[in-house]
């Protein structure tokens, strides 16, 4: 005997889902999948961002310590360095008396750790060049006084603001004031 639609009363349902339903959502999921674990392992573009974050971090760190210390002789510097591959770094992690003389160095210190410092197969590895310039004039360094102003091989970023642009797929870059606002731009 067929069933009829009575007016008021429910209908049975089949409960669960179809197979259709089930490998519609099945191959949802694996599309997700593969554009997202596609995206995860490729690091494209944001390399540069990763280099400005870590660069903005070594320079607050080497601008407060020499805001804190005001022992003459000593230089709160940070290298950085466009050639070859590109790295910056600080030239001495330890500000002791016996390092005196190595803290104005022009190398970056072998031991910085890295939350200090960006080596060649960091930057150039990931094809990102590193570029620093202060208007016309392309300096090495950047010291900090006791004031936390920045000191530069070429000046002290007066006339114009101090750059280091890291150039890849996006170009970001670092700016330093002559008052010694640290920022990105």
């Amino acid at each position: 005997m067929a069933r009829h639609f009575v007016p008021g009363q429910r209908q049975a349902r089949g409960a669960g889902f179809t197979l259709l339903e089930l490998i519609i959502v099945i191959v949802v999921i694996g599309i997700i999948g593969v554009v997202a674990s596609a995206r995860i392992q490729d690091d494209t573009g944001y390399t540069e961002y990763s280099l400005q974050f870590r660069f903005l971090s070594t320079l607050r760190n080497i601008q407060g310590k020499a805001m804190q210390d005001n022992r003459a002789g000593y230089c709160y510097r940070t290298i950085v360095s466009s050639s070859g591959d590109g790295a910056y770094g600080p030239t001495v992690v330890n500000y002791s008396s016996a390092n005196q003389s190595a803290s104005c160095g022009a190398t970056i210190a072998t031991n910085a750790p890295t939350f200090l410092a960006a080596r060649g197969d960091e930057i150039g590895g990931k094809e990102v060049s590193v570029a620093f310039s202060e208007g016309v004039a392309s300096p090495s360094y950047i010291d900090f006084d006791y004031l936390g102003r920045p000191i530069t091989s070429s000046g002290s970023c007066a006339s114009n603001i101090c750059r280091v642009t890291f150039s890849g797929t996006a170009t970001v870059g670092v700016c330093v004031e002559s008052q010694g606002l640290i920022y990105a731009c």
